[in-house]
């Protein structure tokens, strides 16, 4: 197995990936929502439902840094579970408010449980998520775009011999499209 730890926490005990490379960065934690959801917001209510009805589905990966916990894959799951955690507060859209408050009052979601896999060794965990999303293509995934697999390629400097192709993707990407318009 490669993680070795697992651990249970609640909603609040963990943090999204400020710099999660699907969306650059954000501010805090609830322009990490924001953004999230703004790359399509039928998916993201369609999360929130799946998870409400049937729970979170794979393990969450946690980079333990220090005292926080950061998910590393999984952000758009935990994204969901913020709102639905806390509709109030992290609820990108009226909408979605009223869809967090409707499935809290249909199912009962637990979010005080949520099953994690911790690493404090976040190359490995940086390993395991280009697997899952760069590298191969798995079930029930969305595939990152060029730009999001280039880019983690290049700033975790894996080298596959199309180093090359990743740099050029890069530059020619963020040339046309300066505020992150194109993800």
């Amino acid at each position: 197995m490669r993680f070795n730890e697992v651990k249970k926490f609640t909603v609040d005990d963990l943090l999204l990936d400020q710099g999660n490379y699907r969306f650059k960065e954000a501010e805090d934690q609830k322009s990490c929502v924001v953004k999230i959801y703004s790359a399509n917001a039928a998916y993201f209510k369609n999360l929130m439902s799946s998870i409400a009805e049937d729970n979170l589905g794979e393990l969450l990966l946690v980079y333990k840094d220090g005292k926080k916990n950061i998910v590393l894959d999984g952000n758009r799951r935990l994204a969901a579970l913020k709102v639905l955690n806390n509709p109030q507060e992290f609820s990108p859209s009226t909408t979605v408010k009223d869809h967090a408050d409707f499935l809290l009052k249909t199912y009962n979601v637990d979010l005080e449980n949520i099953i994690a896999q911790v690493s404090d060794d976040k190359q490995l965990i940086y390993k395991t998520v280009y697997e899952r999303h760069a590298a191969g293509q798995g079930k029930a995934r969305i595939n990152w775009s060029a730009y999001g697999a280039a880019r983690f390629r290049y700033d975790q400097k894996i080298e596959d011999g199309n180093e090359w192709y990743a740099i050029a993707l890069l530059a020619e990407t963020e040339r046309k499209h300066p505020n992150g318009q194109f993800l």
